[in-house]
């Protein structure tokens, strides 16, 4: 049954006093559903937009807007009910709500990577095992930083005789499921967006190049993936010969 504009939340706001003009009862803060702006999360107001501007211009609709909607609420209250006493609300760090990471190819190790040994694969280059697994920007309940940001150190591979390094990417997953970050990617893993970078410009003299425990010809090349935290979203950013390519922005963690 879908709420209407008069229902109201009830939002906990202990340690304050009652106040009948405010809206606070026992420790609770009333407010209404049309005091909150709730159809910013609306589905129609968001093809309205998108077809009334330029399709170049991507719409973001951040699936916990309304938290931060009533977090601003409660603060206003907070303030207003006892501003000589504002000073003491202070958010003294905020801690990641999900497992956000990306995956990527490391050596085999038996002892960390046992159950994905029918997974492994024999790399050229590097004379070893090979095995696709989880690398995390941040776990879950981790302090997050929104002054420093994140990076995380990759390296692209490719033989010499076949066609070079035109493209890179990665793609940034979230878990708010499992209680220890898995190892590898699986069903509690979901897709949270996609950064790429066209390094077809880059000219191949530019690449390192190495000779690979088979005897062959390999290109590498080296580039960080960045994430930064802002007090709404993420950003995510792939950085490659100190050249910043394009930033998607994503839920904040």
């Amino acid at each position: 049954m879908q709420a209407s504009p008069d229902d109201r939340f009830m939002v906990p706001v202990g340690g304050l006093t009652n106040n009948k003009e405010l809206g606070i009862s026992r420790g609770r803060l009333s407010l209404k559903r049309h005091s909150s702006r709730g159809f910013g999360a609306a589905n129609y107001l968001k093809e309205r937009i998108r077809n009334a501007i330029d399709r170049k211009i991507r719409i973001l609709q951040p699936p916990n807007a309304w938290q931060a909607v009533v977090q601003g609420a409660v603060m206003k209250g907070l303030a207003q009910a006892s501003p000589s006493h504002l000073t003491q609300v202070r958010i003294q760090n905020r801690r990641a709500r999900k497992h956000y990471g990306t995956r990527c190819n490391r050596d085999y190790d038996e002892t960390l990577h046992g159950h994905l040994r029918d997974k492994r694969r024999w790399s050229g280059l590097y004379g070893c095992y090979r095995v696709n697994v989880m690398k995390y920007i941040v776990l879950r309940g981790d302090v997050v930083s929104e002054t420093d940001p994140y990076c995380l150190s990759f390296v692209s591979t490719g033989l010499v005789s076949d066609v070079r390094i035109n493209n890179i990417q990665q793609n940034i997953y979230a878990d708010g499921t499992s209680s220890v970050a898995p190892v590898e990617h699986n069903d509690n893993t979901k897709l949270l967006c996609r950064v790429e970078a066209d390094v077809s410009h880059i000219p191949e003299a530019q690449f390192n190049r190495r000779q690979g425990q088979d005897g062959q010809a390999y290109y590498e090349l080296e580039y960080e993936l960045e994430a930064r935290v802002h007090s709404a979203s993420t950003e995510y950013t792939l950085v490659c010969n100190n050249q910043r390519y394009n930033t998607v922005t994503a839920e904040y963690v």
